[in-house]
């Protein structure tokens, strides 16, 4: 099970992070979040929304590179967040 990894935001040090489930391998993954709150892993990207930037952001999920804004403006906090993609859509029933 210690080979899971798990995304959080850490407060104090405003950046998102990554760990194994059994609290080894903390590493920062990126750094100067100043308010994320909810996240999600989805492919090779982790997505967040930013409270103070009131924006959805997308970046790599191993090392942060190649920030993009994909919401910006918004209107409210998002206290959540769900990747809807064909691949995590499969209902089929297996015998």
């Amino acid at each position: 099970m210690a080979s899971f990894k798990h995304c959080y935001y850490d407060y104090f040090n405003f950046s998102i992070e990554s760990a194994l489930l059994n609290g080894t391998g903390r590493r920062v993954v990126v750094r100067g979040t100043l308010h994320a709150f909810a996240l999600t892993v989805f492919g090779e990207y982790l997505y967040w929304s930013d409270w103070t930037k009131m924006a959805i952001i997308r970046a790599n999920k191993y090392n942060g590179g190649n920030p993009i804004t994909l919401v910006k403006n918004l209107r409210t906090k998002p206290m959540d967040l769900h990747v809807i993609a064909e691949e995590r859509q499969n209902c089929e029933l297996k015998e």
